[in-house]
């Protein structure tokens, strides 16, 4: 499995990749955009159906989880020529409250910085 991770993650490093989305887990979870995490913000959804109810606040920083919610949501994702933005949208159209690494809350990621070309 990760032969096949790694091949993934040299196309996106050489393509510039700043963001990769992918579902599944039953939350919302936004990594750091680190060189641990190859300069890429990793955001994962898929609380469509029924939330995880375990706390997993306490691995956030090990596994630079930058911003964690067990909320019901769907993603609002705005771009222009500069960024691109990210927010979770729950529950009556309010922007969800995640839980960040260092115990804050937020209802907004970072803006996710692009290239000169746009990318």
């Amino acid at each position: 499995m990760r032969q096949e991770l790694d091949h993934f993650l040299k196309l996106f490093a050489q393509s510039g990749v700043k963001v990769v989305f992918s579902g599944h887990e039953h939350n919302f979870q936004s990594s750091e955009a680190s060189a641990e995490t190859g300069g890429i913000r990793w955001v994962v959804t898929g609380a469509g159906g029924q939330l995880r109810d375990r706390n997993v606040a306490g691995r956030l920083g090990a596994s630079r989880i930058e911003a964690w919610a067990p909320a019901h949501h769907f993603l609002l994702v705005e771009l222009d020529e500069r960024a691109l933005r990210i927010t979770p949208i729950g529950i009556g159209r309010r922007r969800v409250e995640m839980i960040t690494a260092s115990g804050g809350r937020i209802t907004r990621l970072p803006e996710v910085r692009l290239s000169n070309s746009g990318r």
